[in-house]
C-alpha cells in the first residue's frame, strides 16, 4: 500500500510540474538579449530539476516492474499512469518539446542576437534622437517629437531618404552571419535572402476608415466600394512598426526554427493560418496588423483606391498580379515606403470581421472586437491576392476567412507595437 501511495504522489507531483514548467515556456518573453536571464533561469530552475525526476521516475517504474509479485487492478493501473508520465517526460525533452526550443532560443541570443545588437547598440542615441527632433531632415517632421526607447531584438538601419520614416531590421528573421541590409542607389533598403525582416516606424495619425460611395469627386469616392467598406468612421493610431515587406519563406522558417527549403526563399510565406501566424509572431513580440493599421499603412496618407492613386492600370505598376507569387519588394513602393500592399499575397488582419457601424475602433490600434462573435468566426484578409486582380487589392477592400484558413495566396507583414502602445 505504501508502495501504491509513493507511486501516486510521484505521478501527482511530476505532471503537476510538468504542466507548469510548459505553461512558463511558453510564456517566456521574446528572444531579445536583455531577455537572456528568463530563458537561462528557466533551463535551471525548470528544466533542469525536471532531468532529475525524469531519471528518478525511470528507476520507479523498473523497481515497480522487478518487485511485482501480484498484478492487481491497483499496480496496473499505476504502472501504466506511470508510463504515460515517462511519455509526456519524453516529449517535454524531445526535439521539439519546451526544453528544446527554449535551450535553442538561449543559443541563438548568445550566438546570434547579443553580438550583433552589441555590435550595433551605438545606432539606437542617434535613432532616438532623430525621431525625437523631427526635424525633416534626419526623421520626418509626421513624428512630432516621438520618445522612442531602444527596442529589444531591432538594430536601427537609418532613415528612408524618400520618406524621411525610419527603418529597423528585425533579428529574429536575419540570417546569423549575414552583413546588415543595405541600400541601392536611391538609398531603398534591397531584399535579399540573408536579410531578416525591416520594420517601418510609421508615425501617430487619425483617418477616415473605409470608403464612400456615390459621392462623384469628393475625398474617399469609390464607386467599386462594397456595402462593408463604407461607414468606417474616424480612427486615431498610435505610431507603429510594420513589415516593409511580407515575411519571405526564408523570414519565417527562420522564426519557426526550420530549415530553409530549396524553393525561391524571397517569395511571401503563405499557406499559414491566422492562428499559427499569431501564436509564431506573438512569440517574437510581433503580431499581425489590424484592419484599420494595414488601412493607414497602405494608404500612406492617400484616399484613393489605390495607393499609387485613382487609376487601375497604374496600380498594376506597384501590385503584382502575375501568373503566380513573386519575390517581395521588386515593385516601388507607397508613400510609407512599403512594398507589396497590393496583389502578390494577400495578408491576415487580427480583426474579426463585422459591419465597421458594429464594432467601433479601438483608439491606439483601432483594434475592432464585435460583441457576441459567433462560433464560426471569420478574420479580415487585406490587398487581394496575385490571381484576383486589382479591384479585390483596393486599399479598403475587406475579404475575410475562417481562422483555421492555410490559402496558398495568403501570407504575413507583421506589425511590433511601440511600449506604451500595448493593449
Amino acid at each position: 500500500s505504501q508502495a501504491k501511495a509513493d507511486a501516486g504522489f510521484l505521478l501527482l507531483a511530476n505532471a503537476e510540474t510538468l504542466s507548469r514548467a510548459s505553461d512558463e515556456a511558453t510564456a517566456l518573453p521574446p528572444p531579445w538579449p536583455d531577455h537572456r536571464p528568463a530563458y537561462a533561469n528557466w533551463l535551471a530552475q525548470r528544466s533542469e530539476p525536471l532531468r532529475r525526476a525524469r531519471a528518478a521516475l525511470q528507476a520507479r517504474i523498473d523497481a515497480d516492474v522487478a518487485r511485482a509479485e501480484t498484478d492487481d487492478d491497483a499496480r496496473r493501473y499505476l504502472r501504466h499512469a506511470l508510463d504515460r508520465l515517462d511519455r509526456d517526460f519524453a516529449a517535454f525533452f524531445g526535439a521539439d518539446g519546451p526544453h528544446a526550443r527554449v535551450a535553442r532560443a538561449l543559443q541563438r541570443i548568445d550566438g546570434h542576437f547579443a553580438p550583433l545588437a552589441a555590435q550595433h547598440a551605438a545606432r539606437w542615441p542617434a535613432t532616438t534622437a532623430a525621431i525625437a527632433a523631427s526635424d525633416g531632415k534626419a526623421a520626418s517632421r509626421a513624428y512630432r517629437g516621438l520618445r522612442l526607447p531602444p527596442l529589444g531584438g531591432l538594430v536601427p538601419l537609418g532613415a528612408d531618404p524618400a520618406t524621411g520614416l525610419h527603418e529597423f531590421l528585425a533579428l529574429a528573421t536575419h540570417e546569423p552571419g549575414y552583413a546588415l541590409p543595405r541600400r541601392d542607389g536611391d538609398g531603398r533598403i534591397a531584399s535579399e535572402a540573408g536579410t531578416g525582416l525591416v520594420l517601418v516606424l510609421l508615425p501617430a495619425g487619425r483617418m477616415e476608415q473605409g470608403a464612400r460611395r456615390n459621392a462623384p469627386g469628393g475625398d474617399g469616392n469609390d464607386e467599386f466600394a462594397a456595402d462593408d467598406e463604407l461607414r468606417g468612421g474616424d480612427v486615431v493610431l498610435d505610431a507603429f512598426l510594420i513589415g516593409r515587406t511580407e515575411l519571405t519563406q526564408a523570414h519565417w522558417r527562420r522564426l519557426v526554427g526550420a530549415a530553409l527549403r530549396a524553393d525561391d526563399p524571397q517569395r511571401p510565406v503563405t499557406n499559414v493560418d491566422h492562428v499559427t501566424a499569431r501564436a509564431v509572431l506573438q512569440q517574437h513580440g510581433m503580431d499581425l496588423p489590424t484592419e484599420a493599421q494595414w488601412e493607414y499603412a497602405c494608404r500612406a496618407g492617400r484616399r484613393d483606391r489605390w495607393s499609387s492613386g485613382p487609376l487601375r492600370e497604374v496600380a498594376a505598376t506597384v501590385g503584382w498580379f502575375a501568373p503566380a507569387l513573386q519575390p517581395v519588394g521588386l515593385l516601388p513602393p507607397n508613400g510609407f515606403g512599403l512594398c507589396d500592399l497590393h496583389g502578390n499575397a494577400a495578408e491576415w488582419c487580427r480583426d474579426v470581421v463585422a459591419p465597421y457601424e458594429a464594432a467601433p475602433a479601438r483608439r491606439g490600434d483601432g483594434l475592432r472586437e464585435p460583441r457576441g462573435a459567433a462560433a464560426d468566426v471569420q478574420h479580415a484578409v487585406r490587398g487581394g491576392a496575385w490571381h484576383e486582380g486589382p479591384d479585390r487589392a483596393r486599399c479598403t477592400a475587406r475579404d475575410k476567412r475562417p481562422p483555421g484558413t492555410r490559402d496558398a495566396a495568403i501570407g504575413v507583414r507583421p506589425v511590433r507595437l511601440l511600449p506604451a502602445a500595448r493593449g
